[in-house]
């Protein structure tokens, strides 16, 4: 089957080319000629959806939602948008409980969860960069990220610069940049690390601290995390979490977890085996092809 998969205004970010990899995996053609008649159905994987707004009516379109951004700005502009824009596609997709819960109760609109593909990351449990105690990885730069509380606990917890990794497009300004790097840099790093921080308050989903599980490094999430309980709230370091409300907070935890070593390598141990039986299946990129297509199906 022929059909179009496209990232809107950031492939990158929306994953776009692991969905179609899971795609091709399953059989399936991608084209990016959205309009031609032999393509089956469009999947748009985040907003703007305007340009796709003329196809709806002739063709099966899908519009997938990453979050509803209700801490920025122009929240209400987007939140208008997806009121006008959503409800025209023939099926709406998002990438979490959460933000369905949030399209339901903001906006209106009823959406299926798809979750959402991870990078290629693995366990490997070699240590390429043995340098790095710690990493924090994203758009950690935008205010919801919150990286300034992430670093205040590093700071706190002993750390110095040289021992964190600052991976994404955005320094924060404290770290050593990586900058963007590979998928493979990424497992490289993430199996060298004890921690990955993700102290963000808003997330569609979170994969930062998902993909370091899956490596079997330690994230460290807060309980106001957006996708907390969907995600976090049984983990074996739930309890944990639970008590973490401040810098102070995760720099004890740090410092605990560094004074007991046979604790941090159970914990090391537990975190990858649950990523491994809860956020393998979820965000594999041909189980998140094969349940947007049964979302296609259904039509």
């Amino acid at each position: 089957m022929r059909l179009s998969c496209l990232g809107s205004t950031n492939t990158l970010l929306c994953q776009i080319g692991a969905l179609r990899e899971g795609f091709a995996a399953l059989g399936h053609e991608h084209t990016p000629n959205y309009a031609d008649a032999n393509t089956a159905f469009v999947f748009v994987g985040n907003s703007p959806y305007d340009s796709y707004l003329p196809i709806t009516r002739a063709k099966k379109v899908i519009f997938n939602v990453l979050d509803c951004p209700t801490w920025v700005p122009d929240w209400p502009a987007i939140r208008d948008s997806f009121r006008a824009n959503l409800p025209q596609a023939s099926r709406v997709t998002c990438i979490s409980k959460t933000v369905q819960h949030d399209l339901r109760n903001l906006c209106g609109v009823k959406a299926e969860v798809i979750y959402y593909p991870m990078k290629p990351v693995r366990f490997t449990g070699g240590k390429r960069y043995p340098q790095f105690k710690a990493a924090m990885v994203g758009r950690l730069c935008d205010p919801g990220k919150r990286a300034a509380l992430g670093i205040q606990a590093l700071i706190r917890a002993g750390y110095n610069e040289t021992e964190v990794a600052m991976v994404g497009p955005e320094y924060p300004g404290w770290g050593s940049n990586l900058g963007v790097v590979s998928d493979e840099a990424l497992t490289d790093l993430f199996n060298s690390v004890d921690y990955v921080l993700m102290t963000s308050r808003h997330e569609g989903i979170g994969l930062p601290a998902i993909e370091a599980a899956c490596c079997g490094a330690i994230p460290i999430v807060l309980p106001d995390l957006s996708t907390y309980n969907e995600f976090w709230a049984e983990s074996p370091l739930g309890l944990q979490y639970q008590q973490l409300t401040s810098s102070d907070d995760i720099a004890k935890l740090l410092i605990s977890l560094n004074g007991d070593a046979a604790w941090k390598a159970a914990a090391k141990r537990d975190i990858l085996a649950y990523a491994e039986t809860r956020f393998r299946p979820l965000s594999d990129r041909i189980e998140v092809a094969k349940r947007i297509l049964s979302v296609y199906q259904n039509l």
